[in-house]
């Protein structure tokens, strides 16, 4: 019988090799048998369960340690996670701050480009007041060239010492600069004003107001001759008077045809005086009055021969333009006259209706002819809206001794013609109450005139305006077909009465025959004109002054 191993070498050890074992020990050493191969049972149970729970566990430990180097990670990245959450709200904190930063650029940038907005239109308005005194400065300027080279120029010291003068100046003195420079204006004295009149003078400008009046001077050589002369003061930086700027202009002409018309006007009223005496003396013979009335006539015949004088001959006029002239006076003396100056390149022609007919409208054009070519050749002033505007001021002043409002007047137009190369001519023209007929390549053009007078009302801020015409021809072919020619007129013609219905002739009639004879030679024109109004008037008496200037281009 076979036991269980452990307790055989028990039994070995016990009973020897020989296994004499009491048969009454058997039942007990089976028991113990299977109880140590319940107990190896068990034993291989249990370390089999051992094993089993050291590899759970093992199992197990790896899965705690997998857990715990998860939770590790875990951490380190909830860590990092934290780090990032902190960097991002530093992040935030500094968005936030760079948020606040860039709105206070952006509403830096907008008070910056506001303010840039400011300073260019700043800058705009300094540039634009910058252009503006550049302007003035510049028709400053051009007006002290102007003046300079039309006025008698003079600047002295306090004293009267005379620091500097233009060439106007010693032209008319007689006098050199350095004759002139450090002496005062004694040197021209002629002796003609009281001792009061300078003394008034100089008690004006002194107070710092500007003194005119008209003066009489002595040249070098002994002869006199008139100025307009205004003294204004110069002041310094301080506000102190420290020179006076004396701008003269001469009227010698001026005066002397005054003293012309005065002289002859004199004569006239004491003639018409004696007429009106010899009508109410009934004493008087009709001999005297006859003859009173003759010397009254011999006087308007003498004012026809000084109208005459002074009115260019047509002839003149057709040395230098391919020209007409249809006058004709109502009376012996006529208030129509026209005028022509001869200035190298350029030909002025004026045609003027002043005032009334008759002695009073000859008057006014002697007056009218002398301030012309005061302005002209004096002055040199061409271009005829400057002439018209200077005429106003010079008949003002002409016609000073006028008791109440000044009433006399004229309607009056200009045309400069330029020639240049002989191929081009410009035509510059300016009316007062005159307009600028003209028909050029067979078409009839009007250009109207300001509608006031020479000697009118004239607001401040008026003045007369300048019309170009630009013509291409050239002037020595009278037989090219691309003509212009003008008509500067009075409104005798187109007053005239006649006709069938004994009515004025009228504009449109005068315009329609302008326009039908305006290609025709200039001699051709004129008998037209006569025949047309000898037709209408028929046994009429003339109805006024009739003048007619025709230029061919």
């Amino acid at each position: 019988m076979s036991y269980h191993k452990t307790l055989e070498r028990q039994l070995r050890k016990i009973f020897g090799k020989g296994n004499d074992i009491p048969a009454n020990i058997i039942p007990l050493l089976e028991v113990i048998s299977n109880t140590y191969e319940q107990y190896d049972d068990e034993k291989d149970l249990l370390n089999n369960t051992m094993d089993v729970g050291l590899l759970e566990l093992t199992e197990s430990n790896a899965a705690l340690l997998n857990q715990k180097t998860a939770l590790e990670k875990a951490y380190q990245e909830l860590a990092e996670t934290q780090t990032k959450l902190n960097e991002a709200e530093q992040i935030a904190a500094l968005m936030r701050e760079v948020e606040e930063k860039n709105a206070q650029l952006i509403t830096s940038e907008e008070e910056l480009k506001q303010n840039l907005e400011e300073l260019q239109t700043a800058q705009e308005f300094l540039q634009q007041k910058q252009n503006a005194l550049n302007d003035a400065l510049a028709k400053n300027q051009a007006i002290m060239n102007a003046l300079d080279n039309s006025a008698i120029v003079s600047i002295t010291d306090m004293r009267g010492k005379i620091i500097k003068v233009n060439e106007a100046f010693c032209k008319v003195s007689g006098y050199k600069e350095n004759e002139l420079i450090g002496a005062d204006h004694r040197i021209v004295n002629s002796g003609h004003h009281s001792k009061q009149f300078w003394v008034q003078m100089w008690q004006t400008i002194s107070k710092g107001e500007a003194w005119r009046s008209e003066v009489c001077n002595r040249a070098k050589d002994g002869s006199l001759y008139w100025i307009d002369a205004v003294i204004n003061p110069i002041y310094n930086e301080k506000g102190k008077i420290d020179q006076y700027l004396s701008i003269r202009y001469l009227i010698t002409q001026r005066k002397e045809a005054e003293q012309t018309v005065i002289a002859q006007n004199t004569a006239l009223q004491s003639n018409l005086e004696e007429v009106t005496m010899l009508k109410e003396a009934s004493e008087h013979s009709h001999e005297e009055l006859q003859k009173l009335l003759k010397n009254v006539t011999d006087s308007i015949n003498y004012a026809k021969r000084i109208q005459k004088a002074i009115i260019p001959r047509e002839t003149e006029l057709k040395k230098h333009l391919d020209c007409f002239v249809f006058f004709r006076p109502k009376d012996i003396v006529s208030g129509d006259f026209y005028w022509f100056a001869d200035k190298g390149d350029k030909k002025i022609v004026a045609v003027a209706d002043c005032t009334g007919h008759g002695v009073s409208g000859a008057f006014m054009t002697m007056i009218a002819n002398n301030i012309l070519n005061q302005i002209v050749h004096n002055h040199e002033f061409h271009a005829p809206d400057e002439i018209l505007n200077i005429m106003p001021i010079l008949l003002e002043k002409t016609l000073l001794h006028s008791e109440g409002k000044i009433r006399d007047g004229m309607d009056i137009g200009i045309v400069s013609i330029y020639l240049e190369d002989e191929k081009t001519s410009k035509v510059e023209y300016a009316g007062a109450k005159t307009p600028l007929y003209y028909v050029k390549n067979r078409n009839f053009e009007e250009i109207k005139p300001d509608r006031v007078a020479i000697g009118g009302a004239i607001k401040d801020d008026f003045a007369y305006q300048k019309h170009e015409l630009l013509f291409e021809t050239n002037l020595r072919d009278l037989e090219n077909p691309q003509d212009l020619t003008l008509y500067l007129f009075s409104d005798g013609y187109q007053d005239q009465f006649g006709g069938d219905r004994n009515r004025k002739f009228m504009s449109v009639n005068f315009k329609n025959l302008l326009s039908m004879m305006g290609n025709r030679p200039m001699e051709d024109q004129k008998q037209i004109l006569i025949e047309a109004f000898e037709t209408w008037k028929g046994e009429n008496r003339q109805t006024d002054d009739v003048l007619v200037v025709g230029i061919k281009l």
